[in-house]
């Protein structure tokens, strides 16, 4: 044991959308065949949630009055309150048909969440991004609320993240974003002339 070496931690991900992409990926999913594919994946990017957290969504986990989603079930065990968007809430409105007390019912069997991976995949080639999963709309929302001057704090209460050390693997910096900080800098700390 003296001489094995531990190994190291895994980097993870760091692929998020960029802002063109996420438009072109949401345009794709409103045009998909698949009706709840678009408000699956604008839950997720305005609110990174996890995929199975949206798709095991009931209607009694949603406030309307309150504008919030209670998750009673995550992936830490925490439950937790999700504010709903404007835009968010207005697509659930729209969409209530409450023929079964999923959210996001399967066309086979409304007691099962449907299954979006073929719509997923299909808007994700005709919106030509690659490298891409359905959990990187999580890094997607981090990041974005990071480049918006959000601290870790905060971006792990909408995440539900446990630790702050989780939340800084899916917050990332774009270049633009990284050269804007340092502008800053430059500004407030220029050369004497």
């Amino acid at each position: 044991m003296k001489y094995m070496k531990k190994p190291k931690n895994a980097q993870g991900r760091t692929r998020y959308l960029s802002k063109e992409e996420a438009q072109n990926l949401l345009q794709e999913c409103k045009n998909s065949k698949s009706s709840y594919l678009f408000t699956i994946v604008l839950i997720a990017l305005q609110t990174g949630m996890r995929q199975g957290e949206i798709l095991s969504l009931k209607w009694e986990d949603i406030d309307f009055e309150n504008q919030w989603i209670y998750l009673k079930q995550t992936k830490n065990d925490t439950p937790r309150t999700v504010p709903l968007t404007q835009e968010i809430l207005k697509l659930l409105k729209d969409s209530i048909e409450k023929v079964s007390p999923l959210v996001f019912p399967s066309p086979m069997n409304i007691k099962k969440p449907i299954d979006i991976r073929k719509a997923w995949v299909t808007a994700l080639k005709r919106a030509k991004i690659e490298n891409f999963l359905f959990h990187d709309l999580r890094h997607t929302t981090a990041s974005y609320l990071a480049m918006e001057g959000y601290g870790y704090g905060q971006i792990a209460g909408i995440l539900g993240h446990k630790s702050l050390q989780m939340t800084k693997r899916y917050a990332h910096l774009s270049h633009e974003n990284k050269r804007l900080m340092l502008k800053t800098m430059e500004n407030l700390c220029a050369c004497p002339t």
